[in-house]
């Protein structure tokens, strides 16, 4: 079976949204979800991804940047293969408080977006390696401090 490009994938997270689990696009990426690890949307114009992407449940990098996401669905926080999250350059005004539940989280990328506080559950991502939230207007935790880390964030927190 040819492996899926990411446009397939969306198209069939859109329909399966739209028409319910026997669209026939998703049916395809069914039979192959276990094998999709990378999903690439970055500059699609998107302004909101499927909340069916929750059941690719071995995504390990999702590349949404560059689009007009102005929140993240509930169900990406079911992702737990999940490693990279590259949601920078939206107008995200949250992360989602279930983000903590990620337990194989490593990468962040959230920066320039319209975050003003991050959930406390960010605190729980002991893998995580790297977090960016640049030109964010952050007041929780201050930005000063967001910069200094994922250590800085547990304390603050």
């Amino acid at each position: 079976m040819a492996t899926l490009s990411s446009e397939e994938v969306l198209a069939a997270l859109q329909a399966r949204d739209a028409r319910g689990a026997e669209a026939e696009e998703w049916v395809r990426v069914e039979q192959q979800r276990d094998e999709i690890k990378v999903l690439d949307v970055h500059f699609n114009q998107l302004t909101a991804l499927p909340e069916a992407i929750g059941d690719l449940r071995s995504l390990e990098q999702l590349y949404a940047y560059n689009n007009a996401l102005t929140a993240l669905p509930a169900s990406l926080c079911r992702l737990q293969a999940l490693k990279v999250l590259s949601v920078a350059s939206n107008q995200l005004t949250a992360l989602p408080e279930a983000i903590g539940d990620l337990r194989a989280l490593e990468e962040v990328y959230a920066g320039l977006n319209a975050l003003t506080a991050l959930p406390a559950s960010v605190c729980r991502l002991q893998a995580l390696k790297y977090l960016s939230v640049d030109a964010n207007p952050l007041q929780q935790p201050p930005l000063a401090v967001a910069k200094q880390g994922i250590a800085a964030i547990r304390r603050y927190f």
